[in-house]
């Protein structure tokens, strides 16, 4: 009889609720979340990083009743958020370590959501925020990825995690970089500063036309320098930079090397051994180069002691002289390449002993008394060490009576 009655007041209550959503329009078919029959407390939403810091009120006494707003009532039966929608980060590599992590909306109307940073695989404290973006800053060199969850005021829903990126940064410019203002030889060296951060590779390029155009970068791993060798004549500028793997730094310009190779000395000068007559001729054998623009040549007239100054040739290789005074001469001569000339080639010395001229017609006596006289004549034009003095006899040869008179006359005994 208990049990009929019991059956008989379940029924009577079940018909006052149905009667009752009747009365109010509401089907028994809606969702569960749509109605709740014995509304309760929230648990308050974790507080997104956005929201971190405010100031917050004073705490009220334990013994205050606690007051529910109406939006912080809620249904058990609320479903759980789904999962975010795809994530995106940046492709491939980062240069900045500056981004925006964004996603798509989760189904199930979550009321925030919570995100978390792997760096290098290793995974850091979620992270709340009331949106479907955070932006990020100050992220160094490493591969990121990045772990999203919608949540509600009861329960988070599945994580979605975003795919795999690096974040690459630049190195500083190098300090310096160090490079001859002028070469000789075509072969020197360039060097120059490290750089800040972190640097895999430096790179170099060449211009060989003074910086109009260069050509493509070149690798030389952790080196900072690099020698050059068989550089024609022409003007040349370097770039360099430092690199952390394929993200590189700003460029560092050198200074303009200019390059005018040194001839070769001339092999050997030619010149006679000695001239009677001051006119002589000097010549040289061709520079062995890379390149000559003129030959120059200089003078000395006594011996080789000292030296005049320098006379160009232009791409003559010989020089005739005319008027030599009596003397001891000797030549140097060099090859150039603009102002840049060879080691010079020094000449056997050259004796110029101009003969002299035709002295005056000796003077006799018409008629000698006791057979001693003296012959005279007018001194020689040039440079005279000596005269000789022939005598012929009623119409015979001539013979030498005196071979070396210092003066113009001779007493004949």
């Amino acid at each position: 009889m208990l049990r009929a009655r019991a059956r008989r007041l379940t029924s009577f209550v079940s018909f006052v609720f149905l009667f009752g959503f009747a009365l109010l329009g509401i089907s028994w078919s809606q969702p569960a979340h749509a109605i709740c029959l014995k509304p309760y407390a929230l648990k308050a939403a974790p507080q997104p990083s956005s929201a971190r810091g405010r100031k917050q009120g004073k705490a009220k006494s334990k013994s205050s009743p606690q007051k529910v707003q109406p939006q912080a009532l809620g249904c058990r039966n609320d479903p759980i958020p789904g999962m975010p929608g795809p994530i995106q980060v940046p492709s491939g590599v980062d240069t900045d370590g500056r981004y925006t992590v964004s996603w798509g909306r989760a189904s199930g109307n979550p009321t925030y959501y919570q995100w978390r940073e792997a760096k290098n695989g290793k995974l850091g404290t979620w992270q709340s925020t009331y949106g479907t973006s955070v932006t990020l800053t100050g992220r160094g060199n490493g591969s990121y990825y990045y772990v999203v969850k919608a949540c509600n005021h009861f329960a988070c829903g599945d994580w979605r995690q975003s795919a795999t990126f690096e974040v690459v940064l630049p190195p500083t410019a190098v300090t310096s970089i160090s490079a001859p203002a002028t070469n000789n030889t075509g072969t020197y060296t360039i060097s120059w500063g490290s750089a800040s951060g972190q640097v895999t590779a430096y790179q170099y390029r060449e211009s060989s036309n003074d910086g109009a155009s260069y050509g493509a970068w070149v690798s030389v791993g952790s080196a900072r320098s690099r020698t050059f060798s068989g550089k024609t004549d022409g003007h040349y500028r370097y770039q360099v930079r430092a690199c952390h793997k394929s993200v590189c730094g700003p460029v560092k310009t050198s200074g303009r090397v200019s390059v005018v190779r040194r001839p070769s000395p001339v092999a050997s000068v030619s010149i006679p051994a000695r001239s009677a007559t001051g006119q002589y001729t000097v010549s040289w054998s061709a520079s062995g180069g890379p390149k000559v623009t003129h030959y120059q040549y200089r003078e000395s007239s006594n011996g080789g002691s000292t030296y005049g100054a320098w006379v160009s040739t232009g791409t003559t290789r010989s020089r005739n002289f005319y008027g030599k005074s009596d003397g001891r001469y000797r030549y140097q001569v060099r090859a150039c390449n603009g102002a840049v000339c060879s080691g010079v080639t020094t000449s056997a010395v050259i004796d110029v002993r101009n003969r002299p001229s035709v002295p005056g017609t000796p003077s006799v006596p018409a008629q000698v008394v006791g057979g001693d006289y003296v012959v005279s004549w007018s001194r020689s034009l040039g440079h005279v060490s000596f005269y000789q003095l022939q005598e012929r006899i009623s119409g015979g040869n001539f013979a030498t009576i005196a071979s070396r008179i210092t003066g113009t006359s001779f007493s004949v005994r």
